[in-house]
């Protein structure tokens, strides 16, 4: 059940983040509303439930590519939810925000890995 919490939280950390540069940068045309912000959360959380398709006996490049499709299709309900339009500078900014996220994840991945290792290294020239 933690783990479930946490995957939602880190999607909803990453929408927020998301909509609110999206904001910033004055794409989203009309004022933001409760609805907006609700769907963009909640729908950011069920992205981050989706995220457990990595645990999976899939590989990597098949999860990543199932991973998204279904976070595209999640978008598209979103988008349809909130009434906002649907061209190919959006479909390329929900292209780019997914390449994005998925780089700082990777990255820190890498990271937690080799700090991991290092500490393995350390721990058996000690012993």
């Amino acid at each position: 059940m933690q783990r479930i919490i946490r995957r939602f939280c880190m999607g909803v950390g990453f929408a927020a983040t998301t909509y609110l540069i999206v904001l910033t940068i004055q794409f989203q045309k009309t004022m933001p509303t409760s609805c907006n912000t609700v769907s963009v959360l909640i729908i950011g959380g069920i992205i981050g439930l989706l995220s457990f398709i990595f645990k999976t006996d899939l590989s990597y490049l098949v999860a990543l590519i199932i991973h998204f499709i279904l976070t595209f299709i999640l978008v598209l309900v979103m988008i349809w939810i909130n009434h906002w339009s649907l061209n190919l500078t959006s479909i390329l900014m929900i292209v780019s925000i997914y390449v994005i996220i998925w780089a700082v994840i990777r990255i820190n991945q890498v990271n937690d890995v080799n700090k991991i290792n290092k500490k393995l290294r350390d721990r058996k020239k000690q012993g």
